[in-house]
């Protein structure tokens, strides 16, 4: 929802807090490059540390805090500092968008779910412009108080929803006897050259080296452990 709104109707809310219609082109530029790089850096660290919630959770927040000033009356926030807002809002959910989409792949043990978690979650994914792109409409000018308000609310979601579903794959993680992991199924069993192929590369992508990621469910076989 923050997605597909604030990237649309950005030059016009900073053209309602004053700027000139050129400048504020040239000022909605800036929280996209530092969107970028954080996207960047995100992405490394959570690669490296082999884990995606702590990641989700904080950029929600983040990205809920920076709406949550920008919902302040204009007495409380002066102009610059609410441009100063954006950031933290912009740094967030472009960061959020792109750790979901990881950890939606990382958490389907075939190539075949991987694609059908990754259909399901697009489907469900393109409901929020039909929300999104009404969230700041010309009446709430120049603060949109309201619809700032509806994303801060909806990335704390986020974050709550990203802490409980670390809890709950932690907890199916330990039933199959282990905390971390990203492998499913004994090595070669049941699998296509493709397939065989595909979980090679992942496993490079999320660091299995010296066995880790592996745990043994019943009857002695490798089980499929959720990354976290």
């Amino acid at each position: 929802m923050a997605f597909s709104s604030m990237p649309i109707f950005l030059p016009t809310i900073l053209t309602h807090m004053g700027h000139s219609a050129s400048t504020s082109q040239a000022l909605s530029a800036p929280p996209y490059l530092l969107s970028f790089l954080s996207v960047l850096l995100t992405s490394y660290l959570s690669d490296k540390l082999r884990s995606r919630s702590p990641f989700l959770i904080f950029h929600a927040l983040l990205s809920s805090l920076g709406y949550t000033l920008l919902t302040l009356p204009p007495h409380f926030l002066s102009p610059t500092l609410r441009y100063l807002a954006i950031y933290p809002a912009c740094v967030g959910f472009f960061s959020v968008i792109t750790i979901l989409i990881t950890w939606t792949l990382n958490n389907q043990p075939s190539s075949s779910r991987q694609g059908t978690g990754f259909a399901v979650m697009q489907i469900v994914g393109q409901c929020g412009p039909l929300v999104g792109t009404r969230l700041y409409p010309e009446s709430q000018a120049p603060f949109y108080r309201e619809g700032m308000g509806v994303c801060a609310g909806v990335m704390l979601i986020v974050a709550g929803l990203g802490l409980g579903l670390r809890w709950w794959l932690g907890r199916e993680n330990e039933r199959s006897g282990g905390k971390y992991g990203r492998v499913s199924g004994e090595e070669g069993e049941g699998e296509g050259e493709g397939e065989r192929g595909a979980n090679e590369e992942e496993r490079g992508l999320v660091g299995n080296e010296n066995g880790k990621g592996k745990g043994k469910g019943r009857g002695g076989k490798t089980a499929f452990l959720y990354m976290l």
